[in-house]
C-alpha cells in the first residue's frame, strides 16, 4: 500500500500498529485526518507525483 509506504517514510505514526485492512478502513473513514501535515502530503501524494508540497495540504 503506497500511502502507507509514505507514511513509514516520513515516520508518520497514523496506524503503524493496524493491519493492512484496518489501515485501508482509517483511510476511507471520513472522519480521519492525518497527525502531520507530512501524512496530509502522503494522503494526497503518496509517490510524489504530481509535488504536493506540505505549504499546499497544510495552508
Amino acid at each position: 500500500m503506497q500511502i502507507r509506504a509514505c507514511f513509514i517514510e516520513h515516520d508518520v505514526p497514523d496506524g503503524a500498529q493496524l493491519s493492512d485492512a484496518e489501515f485501508a478502513q482509517m483511510l476511507d473513514s471520513p472522519e480521519y485526518v492525518p497527525s502531520t501535515a507530512q501524512g496530509k502530503v502522503c494522503l494526497a501524494d503518496p509517490n510524489g507525483t504530481f509535488g504536493v508540497t506540505v505549504d499546499q495540504v497544510d495552508g
